[in-house]
């Protein structure tokens, strides 16, 4: 609407500016009907008075005066410039001139006014008298140009953009499906506790809030979140019958791409290293990886290649961003997701790591556009759910997250991306008493299911 309200005030105003200014000159006459009687009242009908300004503007009035006063232009061209109409409720007419040169407009539109005179004169029946015709208002050389100024012209063109930007705005919201604000977001996800708001970044580089912008509201949005995680999933034994407690494992999913996954995955992890934890993010999405981009760092050791057990696991092989945390990248694959990542291969993976790390955070491709992701649902610990402000449709939501409970998985909470909200940390939500994953509320202390002991985050 506002670029409506400025491109349509800037255009009017610039097309009249830059118009030559025109000056128009009226001049009147009187018309009256033929008559034998030499106190006829003048009276016309209104057919009559249409004629007659028909004829003031005819070749046959306005040729005579193209020839009478020289000018550089033929008549059918100067009927252009020309204007008749009557004076309200009378037999007058006006008839007007436009031009460039105020002076030339009155010569013309008098000059006119003569021809007309002339015109009727020469048609008079045999036993007409008196004047049929005489000018009452000779025309003037006005002192200002006529039409609209440049100021009003802008103000008009700004009311038309309102009315236009209006309509094209009702219809866009009308076909644009995607989640306007939280309270949209909100009514889409009804059972699912909102975890996190995400407030919209203010930087344009990409890169990480946690890095580029520790002491942001973004920055502090995911300080609560990852305090919020450490509460959610249950405390699982190790495998293999050991007494380690496996890592837990944070899948990060969304229904469809540009919605803030990656990031989310990233700085999660980075804010739960930040906190003391020792953490292993995973790209698992082995369609499109983003995880080494985002955060300028990687290694020869890739998830497909640990899962192929073409290399040893060993965290010293691994790319470290910062102090704890350590990145497991991926690259782009043709082979199934499904294939790698499937029959707890990656979870058998991940318990490997056992006393080594204590949390994984996993980002994944977006559950409409690969299906094989769902293989990570029933072996992981939490499922966040990132859904994004006008990206995000109530459609994909709801299809994705039956896809989820199809698998038998679980959506532990709800992350808004490119929140509009003033405030960026969590709103406190109850979770389902359904839920098997459910051991304390988010809007518990942090502390109540974290494996680390308290850090500078609480002061915060």
């Amino acid at each position: 609407m506002l670029v409506a309200v400025v491109v349509f005030a800037v255009a009017v105003a610039g097309y009249i500016a830059a118009r030559p200014n025109q000056y128009a000159a009226t001049a009147q006459v009187l018309i009256k009907p033929y008559s034998t009687a030499k106190f006829t009242e003048p009276v016309f009908t209104t057919a009559q008075v249409d004629t007659q300004v028909a004829v003031m503007q005819s070749l046959a009035v306005v040729a005579p005066v193209v020839t009478k006063l020289h000018l550089p232009e033929s008549p059918a061209t100067l009927q252009k410039s020309i204007s008749a109409a009557p004076v309200s409720d009378t037999s007058i007419i006006a008839v007007t001139v436009s031009r460039p040169n105020p002076t030339e407009a009155a010569r013309i539109a008098n000059a006119l006014a003569e021809s007309y005179l002339n015109f009727r004169s020469s048609g008079l029946p045999a036993k007409a008298t008196g004047s049929f015709a005489v000018i009452v208002g000779h025309a003037q050389p006005p002192d200002h140009p006529a039409g609209t100024s440049p100021v009003f012209g802008g103000v008009a063109g700004a009311l038309l953009g309102l009315i236009l930007g209006c309509a094209a705005a009702l219809i866009a919201s009308r076909r644009d499906p995607s989640l306007p604000d939280e309270a949209a977001v909100a009514a889409a996800t009804t059972g699912m506790p909102m975890l996190g708001r995400i407030p919209r970044a203010k930087s344009k580089s990409g890169r990480p809030a946690l890095l580029e912008r520790p002491t942001s509201r973004e920055s502090l949005a995911y300080r609560f979140l990852t305090s919020s995680i450490r509460a959610l999933g249950p405390d699982r034994p190790g495998r293999s019958g050991t007494a380690t407690a496996a890592p837990k494992i944070v899948l990060i999913v969304s229904a469809g791409p540009r919605e803030g996954r990656t990031s989310v995955a990233a700085n999660v992890a980075l804010a739960a290293a930040d906190a003391g934890q020792r953490v292993l993010l995973c790209d698992a999405d082995l369609t499109k990886p983003g995880l080494t981009e985002l955060l300028g760092e990687g290694s020869d050791v890739t998830l497909e290649r640990l899962l192929r057990r073409d290399v040893p696991v060993d965290l010293g092989l691994l790319a470290r961003p910062v102090p704890h945390l350590y990145l497991l990248g991926a690259e782009e694959t043709a082979t199934s997701q499904a294939s790698l990542l499937g029959n707890g291969r990656f979870h058998d993976l991940i318990a490997s790591f056992a006393g080594l790390v204590s949390l994984v955070v996993v980002d994944t491709s977006p559950l409409l556009s690969s299906a094989d992701m769902l293989e990570l649902v029933p072996q992981a610990d939490v499922v966040l759910f990132v859904v994004r402000e006008r990206v995000s449709t109530e459609s994909d939501i709801a299809s994705a997250s039956e896809l989820v409970r199809q698998v038998g998985g679980t959506v532990d909470g709800i992350v808004l991306t490119g929140s509009s909200s003033s405030m960026g940390a969590q709103r406190s939500t109850r979770r389902r008493a359904s839920s098997p994953k459910a051991r304390t509320s988010p809007s518990e202390p942090a502390e109540a299911g974290s494996s680390s002991p308290p850090t500078q985050v609480s002061k915060r």
